[in-house]
């Protein structure tokens, strides 16, 4: 009964765990939708003001005469102006990439804890940080690493595979890993 009991305990620790881990991988998605949504609005507004000034920039090349074009001050101007517009949408276009990219590394590394918290690793982050570099987003916008055998697998596989392969005491792990879980269920209610 009281190994049941401790079990029991452990295994409401572990759904503790993984709902805090899933509210803080949803927190972080929403804070990267709303950075990316503002990234994509700066960029939307930025290509209209380049475009706009392309065209003005055009519209003085075609209506210039000997003592005009691209030698009048207008246009000068015009043209550091695009210029300048051209390199904010070059900015405003890398950092919305690298916050993608930050966003699905984040994704990616919640997940891979998950699957580690799941399995009943002895350090699931360490772990999932180990394994984390292997996951990669696949063409149908899933994540997946490459197996041996040519196919794709899923960040579970790569888990499961990663925890029998490298570390053939599975049973040991098991065991050690819910000492460790309740460690940090105590750290944590304290």
């Amino acid at each position: 009964m009281q190994k049941f009991i401790k079990y029991s305990n452990n295994w409401r620790t572990v759904k503790i765990l993984s709902r805090l881990l899933r509210g803080e991988t949803s927190r972080l998605n929403n804070e990267a939708k709303t950075t990316r949504e503002k990234l994509q609005q700066q960029i939307t507004e930025l290509t209209g003001e380049r475009d706009t000034l392309t065209t003005r920039v055009s519209e003085l090349e075609q209506s210039a005469g000997a003592n005009t074009g691209a030698n009048s001050p207008e246009y000068k101007m015009l043209e550091k102006q695009l210029k300048a517009m051209s390199e904010k949408f070059e900015l405003a276009e890398t950092k919305a990439k690298e916050a993608e990219a930050k966003r699905i590394q984040s994704e990616i590394m919640a997940q891979t804890l998950d699957a580690f918290t799941k399995a009943n690793a002895v350090d699931p982050q360490e772990f999932a940080r180990l394994v984390a570099n292997d996951i990669k987003v696949q063409d149908d916008g899933t994540y997946g690493y490459l197996k041996e055998d040519g196919t794709v697998g899923t960040i579970q596989d790569r888990t499961n595979e990663w925890l029998q392969g490298k570390h053939g005491q599975s049973k040991l792990l098991a065991t050690l890993a819910v000492d460790k879980v309740a460690q940090v269920a105590v750290a944590i209610a304290s």
